[in-house]
C-alpha cells in the first residue's frame, strides 16, 4: 500500500493498492463512515462507492475531484512509481 501524496482530503486516508490491476485509481477513506475508489483516468474522473456507513459529502466530492482532475499527470507519476500493474 502507497500513500497518495499530491491529493488529499482533510481527515480522510487516501491510498493506493500495490498490484492492483484495475484501471488507474485510489482509494479514500472517512474511518467509520465511507471508502470510495477514485478513477483518474478518465474525463472526467469518477468514484464509485466501496462501502459506506454514513453521508458522503457529495459538494466536497465534486471539489475533490476537480483538484484530482488538475493533478493527473502526479497521480499518473505516483501510480507508476508505488503499484505494480498485473494481469488479471
Amino acid at each position: 500500500m502507497g500513500r497518495v501524496d499530491c491529493v488529499g482530503w482533510p481527515g480522510c486516508n487516501v491510498w493506493f493498492w500495490s498490484k492492483d490491476h484495475r484501471e488507474a485509481h485510489f482509494h479514500v477513506e472517512s474511518p467509520g463512515e465511507w471508502e470510495v475508489r477514485v478513477f483518474f483516468g478518465s474525463e472526467p474522473p469518477y468514484y464509485d462507492v466501496v462501502w459506506e456507513a454514513g453521508r458522503i459529502p457529495r459538494k466536497k466530492m465534486k471539489a475533490f475531484l476537480r483538484d484530482v482532475a488538475a493533478h493527473r499527470a502526479e497521480l499518473f507519476a505516483e501510480w507508476d512509481r508505488k503499484v505494480t500493474v498485473v494481469d488479471p
